[in-house]
């Protein structure tokens, strides 16, 4: 009687990992195949177009990099602390 109780955790908690890992293998090959459909490969690719934007302004670059930076550090800092 106790192995019916748990019969469904046999089955669903492998089928909850293969479910999982099947879901992580197709966000990679869409990532690596056609990244701009995903908002990983979207974000990469902001990234990038920023900073050859920023790099065509070299003395704009390094404010605004300082800026940035200090601005997201505050905010962590902000957040750990509370």
């Amino acid at each position: 009687m106790e192995w019916r109780k748990c019969y469904l955790d046999v089955i669903l908690v492998p089928l909850g990992f293969m479910i999982s890992m099947a879901y992580h293998g197709w966000l990679w090959h869409k990532v690596r195949t056609q990244p701009l459909s995903t908002i990983i490969g979207t974000n990469a690719s902001g990234r990038r177009y920023w900073v050859s934007a920023m790099m065509k302004v070299p003395h704009i670059f390094l404010p605004t990099l300082l800026f940035a930076l200090n601005s997201s550090n505050c905010i962590n800092i902000h957040a750990y602390i509370s």
